[in-house]
């Protein structure tokens, strides 16, 4: 984003420019802290983050908005990802499907409770 990669996507139909005001680091196959395991705390991809589980995630953006109006679920993740889809084992897409399709199901259960009466829950999915 820093790039300006983006600027002319982000820009508004006013022709001001979305701001994106800040990231937080999630990795989605995590409901809550007791779900991660000593290898990932311990993993070097992890080093100096916490709060990275969805439960922590929904708890810091009520801390820093309050309640939200919408909430989107935009995530294919898993272990083989990079792969080309006719190298993707069947266990290696299991994986990638189950973290994906459950992590909608967690962050609604952990976001709905901060989200507006009238908010949004918008998952964009994908088969393969």
């Amino acid at each position: 984003l820093k790039k300006g990669q983006f600027d002319d996507d982000s820009t508004l139909s006013d022709g001001s420019k979305m701001v994106v005001e800040k990231v937080y680091p999630l990795d989605a196959v995590f409901d809550s802290p007791d779900d991660v395991p000593d290898e990932i705390k311990d993993n070097k991809r992890y080093a100096g983050l916490d709060g990275y589980t969805i439960s922590e995630v929904a708890k810091a953006v009520e801390a820093d908005y309050g309640k939200i109006d919408i909430l989107v679920h935009s995530l294919a993740n898993g272990p083989e990802v990079t792969k080309p889809l006719l190298e993707t084992s069947r266990k290696g897409y299991l994986a990638a499907s189950s973290a994906s399709a459950y992590s909608l199901v967690s962050l609604v259960q952990n976001f709905a409770p901060i989200m507006n009466k009238d908010g949004s829950v918008l998952s964009l999915s994908y088969i393969a």
